[in-house]
């Protein structure tokens, strides 16, 4: 209404589009029905979660990490309680949602106001992390920035995931990437809709490919082409499946019209007395079992068909 303002706001990360491209929307929508259920940020159960998002979104956000079914059955959206708290910064708010997601546990809310030397990350590991990829850390009024929003120490991915080899390839820039907390969180997210095994596996070929096609790679590039030749393969293997099923039943298909060509008369004539009498069977005795035995299945046909005359 004029003259009102708003009671209450959604606060996005502007670069949702990249760091959840397959559930945005159900993730935007998730944060919207959380603020509306009687306790804000959790659903009562399972039932209650699938029958709001539906059940194909529902099991997307929660493989993806954005909800969490506790063991009581509760569904919760990680992080809901921390980024209600006004008198916790940015940086405390998300080292304790990257605790939480290390451990998978949902930790209760205490200790609301973090020292200085909680929230402060730690120049020491950050600059050996930055050492390991060839590169130190910038001094401090250096006028080249690094991209933001940073990582703390303690967030930094270790020396084998996926985002740190990537930035071992970006070498000179590689240790600020490192940093981008976007940037990492956009490769994790890779790690689970593919594994960090395909992932990986790609690293060393679109690397290739981007410079082949642009004379230079830049980091982003390079996160698209791994994730277009991992989709890539998921599709081809999903194919290759399809394939398999598809000649499978075709081969069924053959050998059962070749026995029926090379079926001799007799054979013929047993079949259709088969088919008929476990037809009638059905229909007559629905949950009584089918013989096995032909001629017991011959037999009650015969006495069937007399009784029907």
């Amino acid at each position: 209404m004029r003259g009102q303002l708003p009671k209450a706001y959604l606060r996005l990360d502007p670069n949702i589009d990249r760091a959840k491209a397959d559930t945005q929307w159900a993730f935007i929508r998730l944060l919207c029905e959380a603020n509306r259920q009687p306790r804000r940020g959790r659903f009562k159960n399972r039932a209650v979660f699938d029958g709001i998002m539906g059940r194909a979104a529902a099991r997307k956000l929660i493989e993806a990490g954005d909800a969490v079914e506790r063991p009581s059955g509760e569904v919760v959206v990680p992080g809901w309680d921390e980024w209600q708290e006004g008198d916790v910064t940015v940086a405390e708010r998300q080292r304790r949602i990257r605790q939480r997601r290390e451990s998978a546990v949902i930790p209760p809310l205490h200790d609301r106001i973090p020292t200085p030397e909680a929230s402060a990350p730690s120049s020491t590991t950050r600059e050996g992390s930055s050492k390991a990829l060839g590169e130190g850390v910038r001094q401090q009024g250096s006028k080249a920035p690094a991209p933001a929003p940073h990582l703390l120490a303690d967030e930094l991915p270790s020396d084998t995931d996926s985002a740190t080899l990537a930035c071992r390839l970006l070498m000179p820039d590689g240790g600020r990437w490192l940093n981008d907390r976007e940037y990492v969180h956009a490769w994790e997210d890779m790690d689970r809709r593919f594994t960090a095994e395909w992932v990986q596996a790609e690293l060393t070929p679109a690397y290739a490919a981007v410079l082949a096609s642009r004379g230079k790679v830049l980091a982003w590039d390079l996160k698209r082409m791994v994730e277009h030749r991992c989709a890539e393969r998921a599709r081809a293997e999903d194919l290759e499946h399809e394939r398999r099923v598809q000649a499978a039943s075709m081969a069924e298909s053959e050998r059962l019209r070749q026995k029926a060509e090379a079926a001799t008369e007799e054979e013929r004539k047993r079949a259709a007395i088969v088919r008929r009498a476990v037809g009638l069977w059905v229909k007559a005795r629905p949950t009584e079992p089918i013989p096995t035995d032909f001629d017991e299945l011959n037999a009650w046909l015969k006495q069937h068909e007399q009784a029907a005359a």
